[in-house]
């Protein structure tokens, strides 16, 4: 079993104080789709007269659905989850903690997430699909060709995961202590 992924918190009790060298694996994930995701359900919420803090909260429930499977499966393979930079995600293996099969363990995490995200993105389509369906009949006639045009006539397309995976030696080193 893997062990779990360590909290931020842990990060400086498994950091060397003296610089040295290790190899560290660096999982990147983008999420492919929801930028245009996130224009979309915008004017589509301000097309149906509701407002921007609506669809703000609807983008956000979104993330969360999203994100913390991905977290879930990330602390499963022991990767340390570096940061969330909007859609993205970076996970390291092999820092703070070092991790002798960090290889095997980045490729599992990834093929785990894009399976969660096949299915995840299906299930997000339907149901963005259907929101469209109900919120479009309040839109106005220019409105709603406009959108018709922009998501091929309410068909949204699945968000999916684009990553990449890379193990290069590194300086591991803690700084400001």
């Amino acid at each position: 079993a893997a062990p779990p992924a360590p909290a931020k918190n842990d990060f400086d009790r498994h950091t060397p104080q003296t610089p040295e060298f290790r190899w560290v694996t660096t999982m990147f994930g983008d999420i492919s789709g929801f930028t245009a995701t996130t224009n979309l359900l915008v004017a589509i919420y301000r097309g149906a007269g509701l407002k921007d803090t609506d669809a703000l909260q609807r983008l956000s429930d979104v993330m969360k659905k999203t994100m913390l499977p991905i977290s879930q499966i990330v602390a499963k393979h022991g990767g340390y989850l570096d940061k969330y930079e909007g859609d993205l995600v970076m996970v390291n293996w092999g820092m703070p903690r070092q991790i002798v099969d960090q290889e095997e363990r980045a490729s599992a995490c990834a093929l785990e997430i894009q399976h969660f995200m096949g299915r995840h993105g299906q299930e997000l389509k339907k149901d963005l699909e259907a929101e469209y369906q109900r919120l479009a009949a309040g839109l106005r006639p220019e409105g709603r060709q406009q959108l018709d045009a922009a998501t091929e006539n309410g068909t949204f397309k699945p968000l999916a995961m684009r990553d990449g995976i890379n193990t290069a030696r590194v300086m591991v080193t803690s700084i400001g202590q």
